[in-house]
């Protein structure tokens, strides 16, 4: 299946003119959504924050038109390993992912990799446990209006929940709420972030 899954991947540095390199004190791996790629505000922002505090930040855009849903608990997690060998290798490594990227919560969790993780789809079981009982430290943030959120769900980490956000965390019909939201996002994953160095 891995062979299949390979045309459908592109990994890279998100920073234009990055000096490539072997080895990175800190690197962040970033996982995007189904059609929510780092070029869409959030992650765009996220990155930001991520590369103006000093990390590599390698990121993997991804083509799934042809592939169905039913085949993400396999792509997901081949694509998060390509990503990984793909990158320079840390000292510390973090997970950033966006809703359909959180369904690599399991891979990251046994691996022991710190985990940011953005509207993560919480009508999966095995994302919902693995942010449950998340072996390292985890950063969890949703808006009270994803129907793929869910409050009450229990989190090892960090939550931050934020009032009137849907699935992009933007507020509907405010967009002064909607940059807000995304200051949040980007304050909390700053502030995570330094904590694992």
């Amino acid at each position: 299946m891995g062979n299949d899954f390979e045309r459908l991947i592109r990994t890279h540095a998100w920073a234009p003119r990055v000096t490539p390199r072997d080895h990175v004190e800190r690197r962040a791996l970033i996982l995007p959504g189904r059609g929510y790629t780092v070029a869409f505000p959030l992650l765009h922002w996220t990155c930001t924050v991520l590369h103006d505090a000093g990390w590599h930040v390698h990121v993997i855009d991804w083509d799934l038109s042809e592939l169905g849903r039913d085949a993400d608990d396999q792509f997901v997690p081949y694509a998060a390993q390509r990503l990984a060998d793909d990158a320079p290798t840390a000292d510390t490594t973090l997970v950033l992912a966006k809703s359909l990227g959180t369904v690599a919560a399991p891979w990251a969790a046994q691996r022991g990799l710190p985990g940011a993780w953005l509207t993560p789809v919480m009508t999966d079981p095995s994302i919902r446990t693995a942010l449950a009982d998340y072996p390292a430290p985890s950063l969890v943030i949703g808006g009270d209006q994803d129907h793929l959120w869910q409050t009450d769900a229990p989190i090892s980490g960090t939550r931050l929940e934020i009032g009137g956000a849907d699935h992009s965390l933007e507020v509907d019909g405010d967009w002064r709420a909607s940059m807000d939201s995304h200051r949040q996002v980007a304050e909390a994953v700053e502030t995570f972030a330094a904590t694992l160095t």
